[in-house]
């Protein structure tokens, strides 16, 4: 039987994905772009091609891809296809248009395409089997959720601000910590600029530490780490391990907090966890918002394990270990967009009033106004990212299926409070941004059942 490879091209905007139709042959239904990967052509390459020749876009971003997906195409054809979703970062065109296909050689004579945006929720959406899917729902999960993959700009142009502002943040505090402990840092060698960020800010969260307590034990400590081979060319946080760490127990952060610990050449469970993150889409909104991952104690099993960050440290997070890789990466995600949000938030000196309190169906309890914000922007994107994995086949079981209606059933009862504390808060482009989150969760999970 033929095997046959397929590039098809999903670009989004906001809930709408781009398809087109043919005036002539209307019995054909909507697809998506795509076609037929060429003899020694990368697919990636196919799928950018693709997209050129049926819709005249070019240059657009490509923000995530799917696993090949294998389609049986009996009995409409005697063919396997093997599909790739390519997930191109979205655009704001015209509601529709109309694009004339070119054939290379004129084999075949041009053929009139009519172009537009449909929504993704829709049920009433037939796509051909032979080059899209049998319905829009049966797109791999992944071009729905990927995080920061996503089609909409706001969520990227915001966090992009977080970080350059971050930056800005880590360089004064460079500057500082020289000055503080008279050598200059090893710091260049760490390609990873959020883990070199963090590694600022930790020392400097150190010094400060040594100054009040008066302590040459942490400054000898700095003065060591701040000259050791920190190296490294991964793209993943720094893994550090929690046994020659310096622990510092303060009333300020409500915990025992390690400042400097052993880096890890290796964590399997870690390096698993950040290959969950990247098939589900995620690990590009880790890696903008994480340097650090420090490890605390030994491994912790279900039910006992605790992560969290703190604000002296942003690009930190703090984890217990744990032998379970979904749980470590839901960690990893969880803290990496408390530690997004408050990027976003700080770079445009955003203070919420913790005046005003809201029930937070996580705790059970009503929490200040910043606490139940941080609790939906993250578990919104969360339950996305659990969802993804279930619906990828990556973790299945019955309780993460239950944890995911729990979920559901918290953002639902979060929805009130949510709007209450937008409107109060007045900021347009804050209210876009924790809505897209939040519909986007409920939406999925509504749509999959």
């Amino acid at each position: 039987m033929k095997l046959v490879r397929k590039a098809l091209a999903v670009v989004r905007h906001r809930d709408k994905v781009l398809v087109f139709t043919q005036p002539r042959a209307p019995a054909i239904g909507a697809m998506l772009p795509g076609g037929t990967v060429e003899q020694d052509e990368e697919v990636l390459d196919a799928a950018r091609r693709e997209l050129f020749e049926e819709t005249g876009l070019s240059g657009l971003t490509v923000s995530a891809w799917s696993p090949v997906q294998k389609y049986d195409m009996r009995p409409y054809k005697p063919e396997r296809h093997e599909r790739t979703f390519v997930y191109f970062a979205g655009l704001a065109g015209e509601p529709a248009w109309r694009h004339w296909e070119m054939h290379p050689g004129l084999s075949k004579a041009p053929e009139l395409l009519e172009l537009k945006w449909v929504d993704v929720t829709g049920d009433d959406l037939d796509l051909d089997l032979c080059h899209g899917s049998a319905v829009l729902e049966e797109i791999p999960a992944g071009a729905f959720i990927p995080c920061t993959q996503r089609s909409w700009t706001s969520l990227h142009q915001l966090s992009a601000e977080g970080v350059d502002f971050r930056t800005r943040e880590a360089l004064q505090a460079a500057n500082l910590l020289e000055k503080f402990v008279a050598t200059q840092f090893s710091f260049a060698t760490v390609t990873n600029p959020v883990a070199r960020n963090a590694l600022v800010r930790s020392l400097l969260f150190g010094a400060r530490i040594a100054a009040e307590r008066r302590s040459s034990d942490v400054l000898r400590k700095i003065k060591a780490w701040s000259l050791g081979d920190h190296g490294g060319t991964s793209l993943d946080p720094i893994v550090q391990g929690p046994s020659n760490a310096l622990t510092v127990a303060d009333d300020r952060y409500a915990d025992e907090i390690p400042l400097f610990g052993d880096k890890l050449v290796r964590h399997d469970v870690t390096a698993s966890a950040f290959k969950l993150l990247d098939s589900c889409g995620c690990a590009h909104l880790v890696r903008r918002h994480c340097g650090i991952v420090q490890l605390r104690g030994d491994v912790v099993e279900m039910g006992h394990h605790r992560s969290f960050t703190i604000s002296a440290t942003p690009g930190t997070i703090f984890v217990d270990d744990t032998p379970s890789v979904l749980q470590m990466a839901e960690a990893i995600l969880h803290e990496s967009c408390h530690n997004m949000l408050n990027d976003i938030l700080d770079a445009r000196a955003v203070r919420i009033d913790d005046a005003d309190v809201y029930f937070s169906p996580w705790r059970g309890t009503a929490r200040p106004a910043s606490g139940f914000l941080h609790a939906v922007f993250v578990f919104s994107i969360v339950m996305q990212f659990l969802k993804t994995a279930y619906l990828a086949g990556k973790e299945q079981g019955g309780s993460l299926e239950d944890r995911i209606r729990l979920e559901q059933a918290r953002l639902e009862h979060a929805v009130d409070g949510t709007t209450q504390l937008i409107k109060r808060i007045g900021l347009d482009w804050l209210e876009n941004l924790v809505f897209d989150n939040l519909n986007r969760a409920l939406q999925e999970v509504r749509q999959h059942g």
